[in-house]
């Protein structure tokens, strides 16, 4: 298994972009919008590996087969992920690579479903009227100092900082006078 250093990132893209279960985590590491790592079976020629955030969120891609990598990438867990960290959370592409975590970590982990949803816009402008001492607004500096839930621990840990989120992420929050009521962020973002 062999690190990718952040400029052959691009080695990968085509893999990602053949199946419609890549999470847009894995997008944003190798469009450089995040900061995260990319190992790979191969260096010149990769067909399988896994992205992973600096904050423990996980995508394997590529071929399910190649077993000496699917054993350094158990290795690579054991040795440097269980019970170190905070998280190891894995988005698989296909039921073959669930099959494998099914059976290889099947000690270790929990198995969850999630949904991807893509936004499809519909043409329409939607206009919507607020009651008085309402304001829905994008996130800013000031908003994100008053926010609970989206504050500089969650931007340090899925962002790597709240410049980076200013620049690159996507955030609303709906203000009764000058408190946050309801909010909504993006986690990540492909660089798209």
């Amino acid at each position: 298994m062999y690190c990718l250093e952040p400029r052959d990132y691009y080695k990968i893209h085509n893999i990602l972009k053949e199946s419609s279960k890549t999470p847009t985590f894995a997008f944003s590491v190798v469009n450089h919008v995040i900061q995260g790592f990319v190992y790979v079976n191969d260096v010149i020629g990769p067909s399988s590996g896994f992205v992973r955030t600096c904050s423990g969120v996980y995508h394997v891609f590529g071929k399910v087969d190649d077993l000496m990598f699917n054993k350094s990438f158990y290795r690579y867990f054991v040795e440097n992920i269980y019970s170190k960290e905070k998280r190891f959370t894995v988005f698989t592409p296909s039921t073959e690579w669930e099959t494998f975590f099914d059976e290889t970590f099947k000690t270790y982990v929990k198995k969850m479903v999630r949904s991807k949803y893509r936004f499809v816009s519909s043409g329409v402008d939607s206009k919507y009227t607020l009651p008085n001492l309402y304001e829905l607004k994008d996130f800013n500096s000031d908003t994100l100092r008053n926010s609970e839930n989206f504050n500089e621990p969650y931007m340090l840990e899925y962002w790597g900082s709240e410049s980076n989120f200013l620049k690159n992420g996507l955030g609303v929050c709906l203000m009764h006078k000058e408190n946050i009521i309801a909010e909504c962020m993006s986690i990540f973002h492909s660089g798209k």
